[in-house]
């Protein structure tokens, strides 16, 4: 298989968006990054700055998440036994 050809992305994005080129870790990030409608009809991008004033961070391939979702997340799973060994024998 060949490289990811679309070069406005660093890698395949996973909720690549096509107007500001940022990636982002969820689709409800990539939604929450959208603000006012443009006479286009097209939705503008939250600015670098404002994601960070939001406390969102890129993890190590660039993708924008959010930390506090993050950390809610491994506290609600870790309410479930960890099974990863395996079944008893």
């Amino acid at each position: 298989m060949t490289g990811y050809a679309d070069t406005r992305f660093k890698r395949r994005p996973r909720f690549g968006c096509s107007m500001c080129h940022e990636d982002f870790n969820s689709l409800n990030l990539f939604e929450a990054h959208k603000t006012d409608t443009l006479p286009s009809g097209d939705r503008d991008c939250m600015s670098t700055q404002d994601m960070l004033d939001k406390g969102w961070k890129q993890n190590s391939l660039g993708r924008w998440y959010d930390p506090a979702h993050a950390a809610e997340v491994r506290q609600a799973f870790s309410a479930f036994p960890d099974d990863r060994t395996g079944p008893e024998r």
